[in-house]
């Protein structure tokens, strides 16, 4: 059992992972987790980081407040909108240079032709994001949202049911990284706290069906 506790511990699943999916609701920390993931990544190699969320300038701006330089081994884009088929001809065109693809966010992905997100779409995307990592043996790591529901419940923690909108397309995910942060839901006025980040990781074995689950506190 592998205890995931760092941004170290999550990008070593990840670099054994072919396609990861880190899902959130609600929180910043989510791109923030990714971006360090990026720049993680970037020591020992080239990282591409596409984004239809953060313009490249914002990106920039986090990097700086993470007081870590980015030396010139990420590429940031921005697209609007954000088709499978776009992205999928960028990554072959520049293969030989990048190591690492992160996409921000899947639901502002979609089909060409396709104007609106729908939970079909999902499984087409991502089936295509698996057989790009394949392909060309590179992790892919996809970030994603959340069903609204989390809020109606008392413990707000995500579970793997709140991502109905991807239905059968998780086949194609090796880790599924559900993160919550109690910050978001703390009342007005109450000071943040320093370990609101909890990470539940799910484990895919060849299966569908998530084998491994453990939740722990997640220091970034």
């Amino acid at each position: 059992m592998k205890y995931i506790a760092s941004i170290d511990d999550l990008h070593f699943l990840i670099q054994s992972s072919k396609l990861s999916v880190l899902a959130a609701r609600l929180t910043p920390e989510q791109s923030n987790i990714a971006l360090k993931l990026c720049l993680k990544h970037a020591k020992n190699g080239h990282a591409l980081y596409l984004s239809n969320v953060l313009r490249p300038e914002e990106i920039n701006q986090r990097i700086e407040k993470f007081s870590l330089v980015n030396q010139g081994h990420i590429e940031i884009m921005y697209w609007e909108p954000m088709f499978t088929c776009d992205f999928l001809d960028k990554v072959r065109s520049s293969l030989n240079k990048h190591s690492i693809i992160i996409l921000d966010l899947l639901q502002y992905m979609r089909p060409r032709g396709r104007q609106n997100f729908k939970r079909s779409h999902s499984k087409e995307i991502l089936k295509g994001l698996k057989l790009i990592s394949e392909q060309f043996n590179i992790p892919v790591v996809v970030l994603s949202g959340m069903n609204r529901r989390v809020e109606n419940r008392k413990d707000r923690r995500p579970r793997v049911s709140d991502l109905r909108q991807m239905g059968c397309a998780l086949q194609y995910v090796d880790l599924l990284a559900l993160l919550y942060d109690d910050n978001c839901y703390r009342d007005l006025g109450l000071p943040l706290k320093e370990d609101a980040l909890e990470l539940t990781v799910h484990i895919s074995k060849v299966t569908p069906s998530f084998l491994h689950e453990e939740r722990t506190p997640f220091l970034v």
